[in-house]
């Protein structure tokens, strides 16, 4: 373990031909999951019964709000930057 933590620390010091060291790549990578688990982990103590955060007839609404409005509009959203007109004209 001693010799791979070494070996990181080594590959991270000294840059590759393409400009990203081994450490920046690893950073670029874990940043962007880390806010989505971030920002689930806030939700869950939000919703969660023993924060009481929000109450039951509070969280319902979101609830109800979130799966009736936000998600079909996400939805939505994405595949309408993925369809374009030479796509509708392979189909």
């Amino acid at each position: 373990m001693e010799r791979f933590l070494s070996a990181v620390v080594v590959a991270g010091q000294s840059a590759p031909v393409g400009g990203v060291s081994l450490l920046e790549s690893i950073k670029i990578a874990v940043l962007p999951i880390a806010k989505v688990f971030t920002v689930c982990f806030l939700g869950f103590l939000m919703a969660s019964k023993y924060v009481n955060i929000l109450p039951a007839s509070g969280r319902r609404l979101l609830n109800g709000l979130v799966f009736s409005l936000l998600l079909p509009c996400l939805i939505f959203s994405q595949l309408g930057q993925a369809i374009t007109w030479q796509k509708m004209l392979q189909w």
